[in-house]
């Protein structure tokens, strides 16, 4: 059975709910049947309006019990979605559509009024409101789904940008029909078995690959999908739909466990000193060091007046946490670890339908991002770059035939961009950084940034952001955004980074930026990936006395030497 098919007897034939709606402590379920009412709905209205097979449709919206309706309607029908980011501005949400040769744009309210005030070359594209499909008095359309061949795409996501325009990714029926029960089956090893009440929580939104693949699995798997309202309300409703596991993104794990060492520090000294002592045990304990006479008491104690209740916030059924979109440092996912919440990291680009390794229980090892799926082939080139194949690889770039041929290697490998490590000892791979990123200094050493700027992040639990300089450059400097920062944390952190780094990977000079990055700045994608270059270019000036400030350092060091590196 395929999973089209799958999802249509998981509708029809379901009784459970497939979808809560999470507002605060209430829950708003949307039973199979419900969700097939209004799915069948939103076909009529499609095909009443002229949609038909390979026609493109695309949509924004916040995630939502109709999103999801729009979403298997267009599936079903053999329409190609097109998800959108509602924190797009209003230009880019008209490009996209435009290049994805959309027959027309559906929105949310809020979306919809600034579509309409904004202009653009777009004017020909047509937008009507996502409410229309579901407040109409047409014939609700319940022919099963029609058959779908495997090369057929069956749906557009465009990839984030961050150098030149988005392109739309083609994800196909053969991508997702090799991908959904694999990521299934991995689930239920993490989980240690499916759970008989299993309760899946989701806060990332859908129109991001990674997102989609949490729903569809949700779907195929028919486990009730509790969706979040708004990230204000995210840790009531965290706690209400008491979940099994969560997907997350690095920054957000970074801020919970900053907030927790926050309220651990607001309860005094006797507080800090339990804790302390407990993660020193721990460390003891992965590292293999001998224990100390009183590091079972102390972990037992902490667990019971500290940890215990830190679970309970995040829901108290968790049987772990899922991170991906970026690699997570070691610290914290030892951090969770040692709280009695397993982190397991996965990787994957859009390009690869979500979804490249994931971490095996009990087998994680922090700073990594596990091992490769089933299935897929990788290699690393000599340059470093991991490249990869197999059936979860993308055909290619919608009506972009030169970076899709940009985007292979003459032997067919995928091209990630991704620099990485294979672990042959644990068969478990390390990113090292992005291929474009790395930077050259004038020394002629090749430095990848993103290393040096998580060992930072590492050293400054208020930053929200560290981005590093020197491309060209004779010192490598850095920004940081975030909150109760001073010129001496930032100091004190670069000397501990320093510390481990030979000298010319070392950070010479850094500042706190006076506002955060933001995706409304331009200076993030869509999905929080750091726009390096628009960073570069709104802060050249800073750039700049950083530089002059790291030379008048070194004038007062001895020469190191400036043999290059590879």
């Amino acid at each position: 059975m395929s999973f089209i098919q799958t999802f249509w007897r998981n509708l029809t034939e379901g009784s459970g709910p497939l979808l809560v709606e999470m507002e605060g402590a209430q829950r708003h379920p949307y039973a199979a049947a419900r969700l097939a009412q209004m799915v069948a709905q939103a076909r009529a209205w499609l095909r009443a309006e002229g949609l038909r097979p390979g026609d493109r449709v695309a949509f924004v919206a916040p995630n939502s019990a109709r999103w999801v309706a729009l979403d298997l309607a267009c599936l079903f029908d053999g329409l190609v979605s097109v998800p959108l980011y509602t924190r797009s501005t209003a230009e880019e949400l008209r490009w996209t559509a435009a290049d994805a040769q959309a027959k027309l744009l559906l929105a949310d309210e809020e979306t919809l009024g600034r579509l309409q005030e904004a202009s653009g070359d777009e004017q020909a594209l047509r937008i009507e409101p996502l409410d229309a499909l579901f407040e109409h008095a047409l014939p609700p359309r319940r022919e099963p789904p029609a058959e779908r061949g495997e090369g057929e795409t069956v749906t557009l996501v465009y990839t984030s940008g961050t150098s030149g325009d988005p392109k739309g990714v083609m994800l196909t029926v053969g991508g997702f029909e090799y991908i959904l029960p694999l990521v299934r089956r991995k689930l239920d090893r993490l989980m240690g078995g499916r759970p008989a009440d299993e309760r899946l929580f989701h806060y990332l939104p859908f129109c991001f690959a990674g997102s989609r693949l949490v729903l569809w699995v949700s779907l195929y798997g028919a486990v009730p999908l509790h969706l979040n309202s708004s990230l204000e309300r995210l840790a009531e409703e965290l706690r209400a739909a008491r979940p099994h596991y969560v997907l997350n993104v690095p920054v957000l794990l970074k801020r919970v466990r900053g907030g927790v060492e926050q309220r651990f520090a607001e309860r005094g000294p006797l507080v800090q000193r339990l804790h302390r002592a407990a993660m020193a045990a721990f460390e003891r304990e992965v590292s293999g060091a001998p224990p100390r006479p009183a590091d079972r008491w102390v972990r037992r104690a902490a667990d019971l007046l500290l940890y215990r209740k830190v679970r309970e916030g995040l829901g108290g059924s968790l049987r772990c946490l899922i991170s991906g979109s970026a690699p997570l440092a070691e610290g914290t996912q030892r951090w969770f670890e040692a709280l009695g919440i397993p982190v397991y990291q996965v990787y994957g680009l859009t390009e690869t339908t979500g979804i490249l390794t994931m971490d095996e229980p009990g087998e994680a090892v922090p700073g990594h991002v596990g091992r490769l799926i089933e299935g897929t082939e990788a290699r690393v080139a000599e340059d470093g770059e991991l490249r990869v194949r197999g059936p979860g690889i993308f055909p290619g770039y919608w009506q972009r035939p030169e970076a899709t041929a940009a985007a292979f290697d003459e032997a067919g490998w995928f091209r990630t961009g991704d620099r990485a490590e294979l672990d042959e000892a644990t068969n478990t791979w390390r990113l090292v950084g992005r291929a474009k990123h790395v930077l050259v200094l004038a020394s002629g050493h090749n430095v990848p940034p993103e290393p040096i700027e998580q060992a930072l992040l590492e050293q400054l639990p208020g930053a929200e952001h560290v981005v590093l300089f020197g491309h060209g450059e004779p010192a490598l400097v850095a920004l940081v955004s975030g909150g109760g920062l001073s010129q001496a944390d930032l100091d004190r952190a670069a000397e501990r980074v320093n510390e481990t780094l030979p000298h010319y990977k070392r950070v010479r000079a850094i500042a706190l930026l006076p506002e955060p990055l933001s995706h409304e700045a331009g200076l993030l994608t869509a999905n929080q990936k750091l726009k390096r270059a628009a960073i570069a270019e709104r802060y050249a000036e800073l750039l700049a006395e950083l530089q002059r400030r790291a030379r008048t350092t070194a004038a007062a060091r001895p020469a190191a030497s400036a043999a290059p590196t590879a």
